[in-house]
């Protein structure tokens, strides 16, 4: 018998899956989330209540910590970086946080966190190429104290950045680095 997957609607992201949120603070963090530069009274309209009431609502879902900052989510490809590589790194458990802020120093470590698990920190690393990937592995991360194996994993193609699915209309990627 072949399994059958689950109907999701299309629009659904895991903000919708929040149980600590109303309805209207989802729709003005689906819309944010999407594109950080919507006015607030784009989102009032969408809302139908005062571009006010939307100011307060974003005021308080960023005193409570729940809109931590607003960036701007870059295409490393357009930037020159064509090797996306994802790192599991496993080192001395009792130097994990130690580790981890000096590969916070290095400027190509794009993203990083500790992990619960096998590896004690993932990193991604944006590179030029192959060879500019192993220059940083070697010159920079390979030289960390207490690293004890790196995994390296290379991006084939992204499918979602930070809840948002690329290439769906509302965002058009093509997974070369076309947007």
């Amino acid at each position: 018998m072949a399994a059958r997957r689950a109907r999701v609607r299309e629009d659904t992201t895991i903000i919708d899956q929040s149980t600590s949120l109303n309805e209207r603070d989802k729709l003005i963090l689906k819309t944010l989330v999407l594109n950080s530069k919507t006015t607030t009274t784009d989102i009032a309209n969408k809302l139908n209540i005062s571009d006010v009431a939307t100011r307060r609502r974003i005021k308080r879902l960023e005193e409570d910590g729940t809109i931590l900052f607003y960036t701007t989510i870059l295409n490393p490809k357009r930037l020159g970086f064509n090797v996306v590589a994802h790192m599991l790194i496993e080192t001395e458990p009792s130097r994990i946080d130690e580790v981890a802020r000096e590969l916070a120093e290095l400027p190509n470590v794009v993203d990083l966190g500790t992990l619960l698990g096998d590896a004690s920190i993932y990193a991604v690393v944006w590179a030029a190429d192959l060879e500019d990937l192993e220059k940083i592995v070697r010159e920079h991360i390979g030289k960390i104290s207490y690293i004890k194996k790196i995994h390296t994993y290379l991006l084939a193609k992204p499918y979602k950045i930070n809840g948002v699915k690329l290439g769906n209309g509302r965002v058009p990627y093509d997974g070369r680095g076309e947007a």
